[in-house]
């Protein structure tokens, strides 16, 4: 009997979690147990931060090459009579500390919120209409961690942007398209299929069934059915925003 009290006064010991380095690099070459151990410890500071910074820095080192790239989409929209568009190009050709201030605050404030409507959207799915049982935070925290492979991506664009001189770039199937395509419905839809994107849904798909306990199957028609949906939501507005040159 005391053989049995002493064994149950003997406190359990969980494993440690990762370290924020160890779990970034899991994400990339295991993510199972980067994963998991999400599922466990749900955290999201320290990607946010790192994920805000490397977007701030793509943006302001992209910016003038973007901005001609608008210029130049402007340039080729047949809906623009030309008076107009040199009055447009000559407005965007300098980029200004407005400019900047702009991504700076878009950034900063934007990609946040962007995360938290995302966050919930699945948080809704997963949990009001296939029945879940998880947590906002799970999905925030998944999500954020996830989002670290697409700005490994953005990084490894960034120089060739330099590089080219150019915003047309890509690691989509949209890199085979002419430049005055750049815009376009056909651009927006092959761009969202970039290699870092997908690689990027079918890790949080992997995750969403980790922290939901669904099956593989379960998890990835759901993610792959609203990914499905933002593609066509964005190549709509592709087709909308181009007639009128934005």
């Amino acid at each position: 009997m005391d053989t049995v009290e002493n064994t149950q006064d003997i406190p359990v010991e969980f494993p440690k979690e990762p370290g924020f380095l160890t779990r970034l690099i899991n994400i990339f070459v295991n993510p199972i147990k980067a994963l998991e151990s999400i599922d466990r410890q749900p955290t999201w500071f320290w990607p946010l931060l790192m994920v805000v910074i490397i977007a701030l820095i793509t943006a302001f080192i992209a910016m003038p090459y973007t901005m001609q790239a608008q210029i130049e989409m402007i340039r080729n929209n047949p809906n623009i009579p030309p008076e107009q568009a040199q009055m447009i190009e000559q407005q965007m050709s300098q980029v200004g500390p407005l400019q900047y201030v702009g991504a700076l605050v878009g950034v900063i404030i934007g990609m946040p919120l962007m995360i938290i409507i995302i966050a919930a959207l699945f948080y809704f799915v997963g949990s009001v209409i296939l029945g879940g049982d998880s947590t906002f935070k799970k999905n925030f925290s998944l999500w954020i961690w996830a989002s670290c492979i697409s700005f490994l991506g953005a990084l490894i664009k960034l120089p060739l942007i330099l590089i080219k001189k150019s915003a047309l770039v890509s690691l989509s199937p949209a890199l085979f398209l002419p430049g005055e395509k750049l815009g376009t419905p056909l651009y927006s839809f092959l761009g969202n299929l970039d290699f870092f994107t997908i690689w990027h849904i079918v890790v949080f798909a992997i995750g969403f069934s980790v922290i939901y306990k669904f099956s593989r199957a379960k998890a990835f028609i759901a993610v792959g059915f609203l990914w499905a949906v933002w593609i066509a939501i964005s190549t709509i507005f592709a087709s909308v925003f181009s007639r009128f040159g934005m």
